[in-house]
């Protein structure tokens, strides 16, 4: 009975060990601030879904103001091409597929906490970094002001090509996007970090 109580309390502190080497290993990979949804493999084959970031100011203006006046709101379009087999000729249709998601701002809240969704379009690197291609951005933005710090969390992400090509119009779903594309990753945070910075330097009173 010992040796089976030794044997089991033993393989615990092994795994114990694997998982916090992988931990740390997954820390080392992930930016700070970024969520993913649960992961295989140190957080490839995941979609982030969410990013918080702060800043140290002083607060001069209300949050929601400055929300309201900061995130960005344009018109989304989405344009894809399908092909489909006929079911009586066999033959092969292509169709082509468009539409948009409307602006709306959708600014809550009060001086010191307030939520918001911002919804931009950006040109940046495709897939593999071959060339440029428009991409449609929406997410929410949770902002609270506590103690001196700017709490930033940008949720319900979404990061669509705008032309999807020989595929169907793609559309938001407001359930995150690639972690394995490092480009988005890259693109994404400097998107959230440049909103960041304007919100904050509007609540700073550096306008």
């Amino acid at each position: 009975m010992k040796k089976l109580i030794i044997s089991a309390v033993s393989t615990v502190v092994l795994l114990s060990g694997c998982a916090s080497n992988s931990d740390s290993f997954k820390e080392r990979l992930a930016p700070e601030g970024v969520a993913y949804t649960e992961d295989r493999v140190y957080g490839y084959d995941a979609l982030i879904v969410a990013y918080r970031t702060e800043r140290k100011l002083k607060q001069q203006a209300p949050v929601n103001v400055c929300l309201d006046v900061e995130l960005k709101s344009v018109q989304a379009s989405f344009s894809g091409t399908s092909t489909v087999v006929g079911p009586a000729t066999g033959n092969l249709y292509t169709t082509n597929s468009k539409t948009t998601a409307d602006a709306n701002n959708r600014v809550r809240g009060i001086e010191t906490f307030s939520t918001g969704t911002e919804q931009l379009s950006i040109s940046a690197p495709d897939a593999i970094g071959l060339m440029n291609l428009t991409f449609n951005l929406k997410h929410q933005v949770t902002v609270r002001y506590v103690d001196g710090v700017l709490k930033f969390k940008f949720s319900n992400l979404n990061y669509v090509q705008s032309n999807a090509g020989y595929a169907a119009a793609g559309k938001f779903t407001n359930q995150g996007f690639a972690s394995w594309i490092p480009s988005f990753e890259t693109t994404a945070l400097q998107v959230y970090n440049a909103t960041a910075d304007r919100v904050a330097a509007c609540v700073a009173g550096d306008l």
